[in-house]
């Protein structure tokens, strides 16, 4: 392999990695607006609005939340793979083998993060958080089950504490789910 085929697989590499994150994030939810369906808290639903209930807003976060995980775990693990083939590879120098060496160690220790800020977000009460860690690791996306509309200023800067005492990032945008 040469150092055009190793470009092109570092390339490819951090394609697939942007549409995991691409992914993940449009992943909602459906919202469409015609006559047959109501739209309420994200959650389509048919039917007269009597047929609604707490179970299924619950099923839908439930549901978005466990494809949001396992899509960030099958991203992540194939991104190890892709980079843990590249560092042994024997057909490529010793610096290519070093930067894909420090790439895949800089992602190890961002999942490290991302899972260590979602146990201490969990273990402040919320029901669940996907945590990402974006640009190179300089921006924090947190996203958190939770049945209120909007956090608090505490809340807030609690999360941005957290973020930045794990994971030394300033950068942390928050988005809530229910």
């Amino acid at each position: 392999m040469n150092k055009k085929q190793a470009g092109i697989i570092v390339t490819l590499l951090a394609l697939i990695v942007c549409a995991g994150i691409l992914a993940a994030k449009v992943n909602g939810p459906l919202e469409v607006a015609e006559s047959g369906f109501n739209e309420e808290g994200g959650v389509l639903t048919f039917g007269n609005e009597n047929t609604k209930t707490n179970e299924t807003s619950e099923t839908s976060s439930s549901s978005f939340f466990a494809t949001a995980h396992t899509q960030k775990e099958q991203t992540d693990q194939q991104s190890l793979a892709n980079l843990r083939s590249v560092v042994d590879d024997e057909g490529l120098s010793e610096e290519q083998k070093a930067v894909a060496t420090e790439k895949y160690s800089k992602m190890v220790v961002a999942q490290d993060h991302e899972k260590k800020i979602a146990q201490h977000l969990k273990g402040r009460g919320y029901d669940d958080v996907i945590c990402y860690l974006e640009n190179d690791y300089t921006k924090a996306r947190v996203i958190l089950k939770t049945d209120k509309e909007e956090l608090s200023e505490t809340d807030g800067k609690v999360i941005r504490d957290i973020v930045q005492s794990v994971a030394k990032v300033s950068d942390v945008e928050v988005e809530l789910r229910q």
